[in-house]
């Protein structure tokens, strides 16, 4: 069973950053930039023109991609609890209406992006002409790598939000144990927390998972 597109965003003590947090795989090169760089990424086919337009139009100051998060910035003062998309933004080819909130917007955007496959049928941020590692792996180092991405993101927030938390024991011969802390150990849900957090998050990408393990 394939696991839903995991996407949603972060707040930060900072009002002018909001971080989104993907799923492992979604992206898979670190950059950051502002206009100027989005447009040479743009030139290498990985900055979409979709999200460049952010940058582009002055909504974005900086934009920051690493796996597992994509960190978005605006720019001057505000938050964006009230950001809002203004007519000066708006295009004839844009949709949106003014008054709708800029975080809803590049929501929509960003999910769309991660989720339409390209011609691979691959899901997540373009990479282009970039050389970025192949989706998924079939090595421990390389699911090693994903299980930290995913308790450094989606499935350590999961943990957090209850009292609890999840750290990465081992990962040997395909078998991935994870220590359980806080309001999470001994809790009756441990196993259906890492199947649907964990596992099912990484078995599309990595044939060598035997399963997920509390230690």
């Amino acid at each position: 069973m394939s696991a839903p597109l995991l996407f949603y965003p972060r707040t930060t003590p900072d009002p002018l950053v909001l971080e989104w947090v993907v799923g492992p795989g979604l992206v898979r090169f670190s950059w950051s930039g502002g206009v100027t760089e989005g447009r040479e990424l743009a030139a290498h086919g990985a900055m979409p023109d979709t999200i460049l337009g952010y940058l582009e139009r002055g909504e974005l100051a900086r934009l920051s991609l690493t796996p597992g998060r994509i960190t978005t910035v605006l720019p001057g003062e505000g938050s964006w609890q009230t950001r809002t998309t203004g007519q000066d933004a708006l295009t004839d080819s844009s949709p949106n209406k003014q008054g709708e909130t800029l975080a809803t917007r590049l929501r929509r955007d960003l999910f769309t992006l991660l989720s339409t496959p390209n011609d691979k049928g691959e899901l997540g941020w373009p990479t282009g002409t970039l050389d970025v590692p192949t989706l998924g792996g079939s090595t421990d180092a390389e699911l090693r790598n994903a299980v930290e991405e995913l308790l450094g993101g989606a499935a350590g927030d999961f943990a957090a939000s209850h009292g609890g938390s999840m750290r990465l024991a081992s990962v040997q011969d395909g078998v991935v144990r994870i220590t359980m802390g806080g309001a999470c150990r001994d809790c009756p849900a441990i196993g259906r927390t890492l199947l649907f957090h964990v596992d099912r998050q990484l078995r599309p990408y990595f044939p060598n998972l035997v399963r997920v393990e509390e230690t």
